[in-house]
């Protein structure tokens, strides 16, 4: 009796030890996962990161993981137990009679037979359920991707044959393994119960002669009991493992991103380059397409450059690729001798500063949109930003505004404010260079001049690089960098390019708009 007490007690506290393991593990490797999805998320190249959907992105760090965690803890928390107690069981029953314990073990490994033969047989018709999931898959996105050609030669029938065949075939195996799966969990009380009349059959008489008492016997079955319950979790284990197979390699196909870049741990060096910025023979491909083609110019330090051209001739995709937000296919971009692709992404931040022609704000404060958390940046400050992107001419009580709850994407601002708070949070921040692209549009004609001098005398000492078309603005600039089709047509002043630059003149000269 006081053996299985023992026992008892030394199972209990290794139930809460492993269960306590289980939850740690789980949640630790929950946020490990995490972390390193959100390391791809915050690091990789834009290219990288937009293979996937933001939903699938959002569905891989929450839905995915929740699956995962759970997962693991019954696995840690059911399964490991289970050779433990079965141990313990089987040396206490062998203890009291080798009988007992030979019979025990026996009906144990039939029992566990019977339990990988359902799962042996579940197993083959859920990987054949699988393969026809996939040849749906497949016909799908070759449909969306041929429809134009399956149009053209008129296959439509054919195509919707072919297809109907596949979800016929979907539907049979799929209502097959549902009703094979259906009978798991009878079956396997069918076999716990039976285990427990057989063990009650051929140990009666031998617990009776080993004059096992109540409580030995009443502990011997909760022992036996939990075997059963720890195994009886096995389809809800396996039905998880599907869902987690699935789960797993989804979350694979993000954090393998890790190896396609690194962080470079050179330091950012100063070396007193004249020029601030150099594209050297850049070219950059989307896909099969060439955006910018043999780019090469500088821009010294301390000056303002203009970069025009027609809408999609690469001008943001310039900007882009100094932020280091794609990587160059071919050439290099430096910053002060430095080459982008070899310092730490924190010290290129660092370096510039940029209001994008896409106003992103956060689900916060205003003062907490435009400082970005930073709390060296002091009231007076703000105010001066404020007065230079005009926003105090748009707001009453700017200390008020400062308070105010942004929505999701800025749902409850206005176009002239959300886009005055852009400009706000690049002059906050202390950069080298400033970059302006193409923001100044929802002013009016005669205020975008007037906004810009009074940036550029404010950051005099800074470079300034912007996309624009006012001509204004394009007239007090140190020099224009004329793109045309991703390729540089021309660099130089504003009456420079109207003298000998026909294809400048013209846009200049036309509708606006095509400079955007």
């Amino acid at each position: 009796e006081i053996i299985m007490i023992v026992a008892t007690i030394v199972t209990i506290l290794a139930m809460l030890a492993v269960y306590a393991i289980a939850v740690n593990i789980a949640a630790s490797t929950g946020y490990n996962i995490r972390k390193r999805l959100f390391h791809v998320y915050a690091n990789a190249p834009l290219e990288v990161v937009q293979r996937f959907k933001s939903t699938g992105l959002m569905s891989r760090t929450t839905r995915g993981m929740y699956t995962m965690r759970n997962f693991i803890f019954n696995v840690l928390g059911y399964l490991s137990l289970i050779p433990f107690v079965f141990l313990v069981m089987y040396l206490d029953l062998n203890y009291m009679s080798s009988f007992l314990g030979n019979v025990y073990l026996i009906l144990m490994a039939l029992m566990l037979v019977f339990v990988y033969i359902i799962l042996r047989y579940a197993c083959d018709h859920y990987f054949a359920l699988k393969k026809t999931f996939a040849s749906i898959n497949f016909l799908f996105r070759q449909g969306a991707l041929l429809f134009e050609n399956v149009r053209l030669n008129n296959k439509q029938q054919y195509e919707k044959d072919k297809f109907q065949d596949a979800i016929e075939t979907s539907y049979i195996t799929s209502l097959d393994y549902s009703k094979r799966t259906s009978y798991f969990y009878p079956l396997f009380l069918i076999i716990f119960n039976l285990f427990i009349v057989l063990m009650i059959l051929f140990t009666s008489q031998e617990l009776i002669t080993v004059k096992m008492d109540i409580v030995e016997l009443v502990i011997f079955f909760q022992f036996v009991l939990f075997i059963l319950a720890s195994v009886k979790t096995l389809p809800s284990i396996f039905n998880a493992l599907t869902k987690v197979n699935g789960t797993s390699k989804r979350i694979e196909q993000v954090l393998v991103l890790e190896d396609t870049f690194e962080e470079e741990d050179y330091e950012f060096k100063n070396n007193n380059n004249p020029n601030i910025i150099e594209f050297n023979d850049v070219s950059f491909k989307y896909k099969t397409e060439n955006v910018i083609e043999n780019v090469t110019f500088n821009i010294e330090k301390e000056s303002t450059i203009a970069i025009v051209g027609k809408i999609a001739s690469g001008k943001s995709t310039i900007l882009s690729l100094l932020n280091g937000l794609y990587p160059c296919t071919q050439g290099e971009i430096k910053i002060d001798g430095n080459d982008i692709n070899h310092i730490k992404k924190k010290d290129l931040k660092n370096k510039l500063s940029i209001a994008t022609q896409k106003t992103f704000l956060f689900n916060d404060t205003v003062k907490s949109n435009i400082t970005l958390k930073d709390d060296s940046i002091d009231r007076e400050e703000i105010k001066l930003s404020a007065e230079l992107s005009g926003l105090d001419e748009c707001v009453e009580d700017i200390d008020d505004f400062l308070s105010y709850k942004v929505n999701e994407k800025g749902g409850n601002l206005s176009t002239n404010i959300k886009n005055r708070l852009n400009i706000m949070r690049c002059l906050l921040k202390k950069a080298d260079t400033y970059i302006f692209d193409n923001v100044f549009t929802t002013y009016d004609e005669n205020s975008q001049h007037i906004i810009f001098e009074k940036i550029k005398e404010h950051l005099k000492n800074k470079t300034i690089i912007l996309v624009t078309d006012n001509i204004e603005i394009l007239k007090n600039t140190d020099k224009i960098i004329l793109l045309e089709d991703g390729k540089i047509s021309t660099i130089g002043t504003h009456s420079e390019l109207m003298e000998n630059s026909e294809y400048y003149k013209n846009l200049v000269n036309t509708d606006k708009g095509m400079i955007l």
